[in-house]
């Protein structure tokens, strides 16, 4: 399957093994002649080992997989993703993870179509879907292995998405101002997570939170499952399904001074409003964690307070 769209985050595809390509501006070619140039790009391997661990998410893992990895890798490459942790993963970690590589330089990124795969996108439409995966003679510009279990949960500080580092480096920083959603973390998964930290908290008298799930069907699940009571409840703000808080800052957005940590693709200065404002990046549910402390917090200590009570 392949798909070409304006939109950069196009490379969500690749979780159900369609290769996603971006074109931006020239994306007016394609409805007026039907086709477009595009140069066929090398592909890096990334093979997935271990498994995620207690309160780590496929988000913490995606900004650790760009931080860690050489970036002369990524640029102008698809990533093809594959190795035994893939069972592990569900396809709304891999719409995460296909989400974050384009952010140092990678045109797109993919996943070889496993049963699992297969059957979610099965369900959704009509047309066969085919089991595929990677040819015995592929060649790559290079292989690499990542282990999820080495993750720790992460937190991107600016300037850019692949400026990361380990929860505890930022720990306690006061703030303000928390979101997430977006095309990068918007799915249910994504809702439940932070669900399981804000149920029967509120958030910080001094934080606007604000929530914005991915599309439609995330949210008519999100309100079947009583997601959206328990975020209003919170004192959580849930807008239209979409892109939300991180386009712009067009919905909630940051003012002069303000330090603020969600899950959007990009915390660039200026990039939420106000351009000396402080912006993070992290998974939905240390944003949860952080918007109920006041701080930034690691959401392990929230989710073990649950599973003592």
């Amino acid at each position: 399957m392949f798909v070409l769209a304006y939109d950069t985050h196009v490379t969500n595809y690749g979780a159900i093994g369609a290769l996603g390509i971006p074109v931006l501006t020239e994306i007016a070619e394609v409805p007026a002649l039907g086709s477009v140039w595009v140069a066929v790009p090398e592909t890096l391997r990334i093979d997935l080992v271990g498994r995620l661990g207690f309160g780590i998410s496929a988000r913490d893992a995606a900004q650790k997989i760009i931080a860690t990895i050489d970036q002369r890798l990524f640029e102008d490459a698809v990533v093809e993703f594959g190795g035994p942790a893939l069972a592990t993963l569900d396809i709304d970690a891999r719409f995460t993870i296909c989400n974050t590589a384009l952010e140092v330089g990678a045109v797109s990124a993919i996943f070889g179509v496993d049963a699992f795969a297969r059957d979610f996108a099965a369900a959704r439409t009509e047309h066969p879907v085919a089991l595929l995966a990677p040819g015995a003679n592929a060649v790559y510009r290079d292989r690499v292995t990542f282990d999820l279990s080495a993750v720790e949960p992460q937190v991107a500080i600016p300037p850019t998405p692949d400026n990361v580092v380990d929860i505890s480096a930022v720990a306690g920083i006061k703030i303000q101002h928390a979101y997430f959603g977006s095309c990068a973390s918007g799915m249910i998964a994504d809702m439940r997570a932070a669900a399981s930290i804000l149920e029967g908290r509120k958030i910080g008298s001094q934080v606007c939170l604000i929530i914005t799930p991915a599309t439609q069907d995330v949210m008519v699940i999100a309100a079947s499952e009583g997601l959206i009571d328990i975020f209003a409840e919170a004192g959580a703000m849930v807008t239209v399904p979409g892109c939300g808080v991180c386009a712009g800052g067009r919905i909630g957005g940051v003012t002069s001074g303000e330090t603020s940590i969600g899950t959007g693709t990009r915390n660039e200065p200026g990039r939420l409003g106000a351009h000396d404002a402080v912006l993070h990046i992290a998974s939905p549910a240390t944003v949860a964690a952080s918007a109920v402390a006041g701080c930034i917090t690691d959401p392990r200590d929230f989710l073990n307070l649950s599973e003592q009570n």
